[in-house]
């Protein structure tokens, strides 16, 4: 009882964590289901694009599917070769290897924070629909997520 009392007024004074649970479910889920794909294509047992991988999940909107597209074309517009230099949807070149958490949620309606478990300086931005909408994703990294809404992103000191 003492437990439950406890976790329940934690959540009254982060009243951020207690609004977006639903949407931090989905966006870790998603993420980590994200990372789980980049690790069959590293270990070749897939050849599915990204973009195919996202159609195939059904938890991804269309419209995130759309703007990836979009996005990833812009990018190789610009370089044939690299496209736009980093991983779309973890707005980076690199990932935490032990999967995401929750970080935060963000001001932004549906936007959560997720941090690596294994790198908690590693952050990245995942839009979800509301609960009532199904919870689906409709954006994460530098797709459809506001510029204002993404991780921040610093460059490493000498230290790190």
């Amino acid at each position: 009882m003492k437990a439950a009392l406890l976790i329940a007024s934690l959540f009254l004074a982060f009243p951020c964590l207690a609004d977006c649970s639903k949407e931090a479910q989905a966006a870790v889920g998603f993420m980590n289901r994200y990372l789980a794909y980049l690790e069959d294509v590293f270990e070749r047992r897939s050849e599915q694009s990204v973009a195919d991988w996202l159609a195939a999940d059904g938890q991804v909107a269309p419209e995130f599917v759309a703007a990836y597209r979009q996005l990833e074309a812009e990018g190789y517009a610009h370089d044939s070769e690299l496209g736009w230099g980093v991983d779309l949807l973890l707005d980076a070149q690199d990932h935490p290897d032990q999967g995401f958490a929750l970080a935060a949620c963000s001001e932004e309606p549906g936007v959560v924070l997720l941090r690596g478990v294994d790198w908690p300086q590693f952050e990245v931005a995942v839009w979800v629909a509301s609960p009532e909408q199904g919870s689906q994703v409709l954006g994460a990294g530098l797709v459809n997520v506001p510029a204002h809404a993404r991780a921040s992103r610093s460059a490493p000191t000498a230290d790190e």
